[in-house]
Order: C-alpha cells, then sequence, then structure tokens
C-alpha cells in the first residue's frame, strides 16, 4: 500500500492544480455558458479551442488515474467550494453546449473534450459501480438553454440555428446525461448547473418541491 502513495498522490495533485484555474472572475459557481465566455474574450473562438485543448488533457489524466485507482474519486479537495466530479459535468457540459451551438466546432477541440468527458464519465461510474437506479435530475430544460444562447449571442461567436443546436444538445448529453447525475449524487458533490447559479437552481427546485407538498396536504 504505501508503494501506491506516491502515484496516489501525484494523481490527486495534478488533477487538483488544474482545477484551481476553473473559475469566473465574475464571482459565483462557473456554468457551462461562462466555461466558454471566459475562454472566448470577444468571441475568440481559436483561444477557446486551445483551452478546450488543455481540459482536454486534464480530462484524459482523470479518467486514466481515476480508472486505474478508483478511490482517488473519493479523496476531496483541499479547497472549499471545489469539486473534480462537479467540473468534470461542467467541462463536459460546457464542450457539448459549443459542439452543439458553435458553428463548426463538431469538428473541433469542444467535440473532442466531450468525447473525453463523456468517456471519463461513463468509465469512472462504472469503475466505481454507481446503481444504474436513483434519483436522476436534469438541469439541461429549455428555460435554462435560452440563458445560455443569450449568452452566446452577446459574446458574438459565430452560432448555428438555434433549433438544430437545441436538438443536438439534447442528443449528445442524452449520452451522459443521466449517468453524470448518478455519479455527483453517489460521490455527494454539487450539481453543476445550466442556469443563472447553482443557488437560483436550487431555490427554484426547493420552491416547487414545497408547492407540490403543500398541494398533497390540501388534497389529502
Amino acid at each position: 500500500m504505501i508503494s501506491y502513495l506516491p502515484a496516489l498522490y501525484g494523481a490527486y495533485s495534478r488533477r487538483e492544480a488544474k482545477l484551481l484555474t476553473l473559475d469566473d472572475p465574475l464571482g459565483g459557481r462557473i456554468t457551462p455558458m461562462r466555461v466558454i465566455a471566459v475562454n472566448a474574450p470577444g468571441g475568440d473562438v481559436e483561444m477557446l479551442y486551445r483551452a478546450f485543448a488543455e481540459w482536454q488533457m486534464w480530462t484524459a489524466d482523470v479518467l486514466e488515474s481515476h480508472v486505474s485507482y478508483p478511490m482517488l474519486a473519493l479523496f476531496r479537495s483541499q479547497h472549499e467550494g471545489q469539486s473534480w466530479v462537479t467540473a468534470l459535468g461542467v467541462l463536459s457540459d460546457a464542450a457539448t453546449l459549443a459542439s452543439a451551438c458553435i458553428e463548426g466546432a463538431m469538428e473541433r477541440e469542444p467535440y473532442f473534450l466531450y468525447r473525453r468527458g463523456r468517456r471519463a464519465i461513463l468509465e469512472i461510474s462504472s469503475r466505481l459501480h454507481v446503481p444504474a437506479a436513483g434519483a436522476q435530475t436534469t438541469w439541461l430544460v429549455e428555460e435554462n438553454f435560452e440563458v445560455a444562447w443569450r449568452g452566446l449571442v452577446q459574446l458574438g461567436v459565430p452560432l448555428r440555428d438555434r433549433a438544430d443546436a437545441w436538438a443536438d444538445l439534447q442528443v449528445l448529453r442524452a449520452t451522459y446525461g443521466d449517468t453524470l447525475e448518478r455519479l455527483i449524487d453517489f460521490l455527494v458533490a454539487p450539481h453543476g448547473f445550466w442556469g443563472h447559479s447553482a443557488e437560483a437552481t436550487v431555490a427554484a427546485e426547493v420552491k416547487e418541491a414545497a408547492a407540490e407538498a403543500r398541494r398533497k396536504v390540501r388534497t389529502a
């Protein structure tokens, strides 16, 4: 066991050090759309693609290390508000959003990152024997997509037809979305979000759940 410690610490250190660069200068939890905005200032897609290429290498490293040493998935960050699995989800969602919405991105780095992220989510979940059944939550609803779409329009990146982008986004995310949500629940980590902020999305969910509970009480 002692002989494994250098390998485990090295993989953990690489994972966490790169995560320190994933933040939003505006503050708050970063969303898929903000990942694109932060890395494509002024609509510079080439800068965005270079950033996605770097995150593709991080994702590949997480895939290899966490499948080889699955206990790494349980090692939490030393830094408050930082979670490797939530970051993997947000990055995969950002790559999926870019692939579906940005003209030409389906043949470039965003699509490659989507493929690496999808594989990492599926293989790590399988290695951890994440239960196939359980609570499944999707934040990818058209209302949240509209928020992201407006942000992309304001950013000035070249966009595809909105209807085609929404249809392709749903198809792409369906390949890993449910598994991602179960993996996050399994590791008791915060979810990634498509809306304005994590707090706003959670507040809406809680409000709806409370309203439903009151309706059941009145009809009981």
